[in-house]
């Protein structure tokens, strides 16, 4: 691994621009790029030198807050970490996380390294942004016309978004990344969430591991001194846990939002990760001055509750994360027009919401939400409130739908729905997560026709035990009713679908030391099994293989 030499960002992006160049032609067409790419890399030095979470007034130098992150690769039947720089330099790699885990961060600083290298050339490539996909299949295109054969291999591509495109855009991302594996001139890193498909793209998978308890700490420690505030970071980490919110520990954005609220008068951690995402922008819009006995001066008639609105109005409005003046400009508009509120001066208005909050800011020529999670949760609160979502099926589900299904007073018929959506379980997993509102026996019903219809279930009995695998192994998210429920719809349905279903839940009331009636259960699912209470039922998890024996399972 080469050490970094100590170069100042603004020198090393003509280097890299002249370092990438010479990997092109010396026709006319290659040369047209060298305005295009010292643009690329100017916007993403810019966008990749500084964080500004939640919450933060001021944007702060990436290496004061970034707790550089773990990389987990599955070899075999064994997880194994790695540092990242352990992995930019052998082979093309995708790194998969949920929402907010810090894949965009992660990216960003491995942009801010490898521009201090003197050995190899990173060039980001940030998807969400308008022209991002165009500009990364020209610039593959353009490589491929024009490379210099038997380069060294040092041109990094970090390319970070795969889920916040859309599918047709995901297809022309893999074609494009596959045709510069194939050029021999570098490699390549792709930032996607959890549970999307990835196409055609047979290169490492890594996963993106959440955080230690030391990351934590760390982490606590620099975003109060980034803000200057006072915060007990062993003590805040210790009421998360006393709450049975170890999780939020291990997510960094949920843990930033928790800091957030650590400042204000009401410190009481919400029971679910999306009440956590409202008491943080309630925070962050409402109560964050005042928390810090600030006063904002404004010769605005517009009170904070309006803003919001104004807030919800424009994310419900932007597709993406980024959009165009006119596009936010004309949802303001749309919003002061309906609540008729005259004399106010658009753009003065959102400079304040930008100064104020740090939820929505400028970027050059377009405004920008500081996180996709913010974004969603704005967008489904809109959608819910105006009477648009619920109204009527969701033609394509997605994050922000999943948000808006939780809100909802009973999300049922949205959950089957859902669940007859051909990629339907990264927002199950969210609906689960937050603790949506529904029925137990028609989402188990729900449930159990899609294994049956679509899932990928393997059911074997082999050597004294029974081997069971589903691709959808959302168990882990469920409360013990929902579980019990499962149990039940499985009990009733004579495949082998529904008796993997009942095993797994059975399998996760097990892990949590709960049992399950034995009176509760009939002989179709379970009865095979009862009379050889050592059988093991071996259940392939995401964590890796759970072994239990039905004995476990069910009271005496």
């Amino acid at each position: 691994m080469p050490d970094p030499v100590s170069l100042d960002l603004g020198n090393a992006i003509p280097y890299v621009v002249e370092g990438v160049l010479a990997i092109f032609s010396k026709d006319a067409d290659s040369r047209s790029w060298r305005r295009t790419l010292d643009r690329i890399l100017r916007l993403s030095a810019a966008e990749a030198s500084h964080v500004q979470c939640v919450g933060m007034p001021n944007p702060i130098p990436i290496r004061a807050i970034y707790q550089p992150l773990n990389l987990v690769v599955t070899m075999g039947e064994k997880k194994v970490k790695y540092e990242l720089t352990q992995l930019l330099y052998d082979k093309s790699t995708i790194i998969f996380a949920g929402p907010g885990r810090g894949k965009t961060t992660l990216l960003h600083w491995a942009y801010n390294y490898l521009l201090e290298t003197a050995t190899y050339l990173p060039v980001l490539f940030t998807l969400r942004w308008p022209d991002g996909v165009e500009v990364l299949c020209d610039f593959v295109r353009n490589l491929a016309l024009g490379r210099s054969a038997g380069r060294a291999k040092s041109l990094i591509l970090l390319v970070d978004g795969y889920d916040e495109i859309n599918e047709k855009e995901r297809q022309r991302i893999s074609r494009a990344l596959l045709e510069f594996n194939s050029l021999g001139v570098g490699s390549f890193f792709l930032t996607c969430r959890s549970y999307y498909d990835v196409y055609d793209l047979k290169v490492r998978h890594a996963e993106l591991s959440a955080f230690a308890h030391e990351d934590a700490i760390r982490f606590v420690i620099a975003y109060a001194g980034a803000l200057g505030i006072s915060i007990s970071a062993e003590h805040l980490l210790s009421e998360l846990h006393d709450h049975g919110f170890e999780d939020f520990a291990s997510h960094p954005l949920m843990l930033a939002l928790v800091c957030i609220l650590q400042t204000g008068t009401e410190r009481e951690i919400p029971r679910r990760s999306i009440g956590l995402i409202e008491r943080a922008i309630q925070t962050l819009t409402l109560r964050w001055d005042q928390s810090k006995g600030v006063r904002r001066q404004s010769d605005l008639e517009i009170d904070g509750y309006e803003r919001v609105r104004c807030l919800m109005r424009v994310a419900f409005s932007m597709e993406r994360l980024q959009a165009s003046w006119d596009v936010v400009e004309s949802s303001i508009r749309r919003h002061l027009e309906l609540v008729q509120i005259k004399g106010i001066d658009v753009r003065l208005l959102l400079t304040e919401i930008a100064q104020w909050y740090g939820v929505l800011v400028p970027t050059g020529d377009e405004w920008q939400f500081t996180h996709r999670t913010i974004h969603d949760y704005l967008a489904a609160k809109f959608w819910v409130d105006s009477g648009g979502f619920g109204s009527e099926e969701v033609s394509s589900w997605s994050t922000r739908a999943a948000y808006a299904a939780c809100l909802l007073p009973d999300a049922t018929k949205q959950l089957v729905h859902m669940l007859a959506y051909g990629q339907a379980t990264p927002f199950f997993r969210e609906c689960l997560y937050n603790r949506a509102a529904f029925d137990v026996q028609e989402v188990s019903n729900a449930v159990l026709k899609r294994q049956r219809t679509g899932g990928k279930v393997v059911f074997v009995e082999r050597d004294g035990a029974i081997r069971v695998s589903i691709e959808d192994d959302f168990f882990g998210l469920c409360t013990h009713d929902f579980l019990r429920g499962l149990i039940m719809a499985a009990d009733k349905q004579r495949d082998k679908a529904g008796q993997a279903v009942g095993l797994y839940a059975l399998g996760e009331l097990v892990r949590r030391n709960q049992r399950m009636g034995a009176a509760s259960l009939s002989l179709h699912l379970l009865g095979l099994y009862l009379r050889a209470h050592d059988v093991p039922i071996e259940l392939r998890r995401d964590g890796g293989t759970q072994t239990y024996l039905m004995r476990d399972a069910i009271a005496q």
